[in-house]
């Protein structure tokens, strides 16, 4: 009689610290889960705040074009004071050049835009699959009841073995 009360504890108990032991690891996965979620919301954050003519790319697309607009408008003025050329061949020159930044602007603005876009469609997806496997991680979990269960499941098991 005493070894099937030992035996109906053992059960009990081994039912509710199994349960728990469950429910802790499934809050753990959890946790990581949600921490990943914060992490890609901060990384999309910066991301798609970041200003576009400030990257590396575009600040060293800005630099030639620079180069190129202000050779062309020396070579114009040169032109123009070595021949003979008029101030509109130098003011055509200075146009053309103005004309080149406002492109590269114009590309620069549109490749960032372009670039968010594809950033936050990606975040999107990535967090839907991360609160998927959030509600799949909440639906394992145990309730109370399910806990207590294990425990009277495991109790009687324990008497069952008498």
């Amino acid at each position: 009689m005493i070894q099937a009360i030992f035996s109906a504890a053992a059960g009990a108990a081994g039912g509710f610290l199994g349960s728990r032991g469950k429910n802790e690891a499934l809050a753990k996965q959890a946790k990581g889960w949600r921490d990943m979620l914060n992490y890609r919301q901060a990384w999309r954050d910066r991301m798609t705040s970041e200003n576009a003519t400030e990257r590396a790319d575009a600040q060293a697309a800005i630099r030639e074009a620079t180069k190129r607009i202000t050779n062309r408008n020396r070579a114009a003025m040169k032109t123009a004071a070595v021949m003979g050329g008029t101030e509109e061949s130098v003011a055509a020159a200075k146009a053309a050049g103005a004309q080149e930044a406002a492109e590269i602007a114009s590309r620069i603005a549109a490749a960032g835009a372009e670039r968010k876009d594809a950033i936050e469609n990606e975040y999107m997806r990535s967090r839907e699959a991360m609160k998927e496997k959030l509600i799949d991680i909440d639906g394992k979990r145990l309730t109370p009841w399910d806990i207590a269960s294990n425990a009277i499941g495991g109790a009687a098991n324990g008497l069952s073995k008498m």
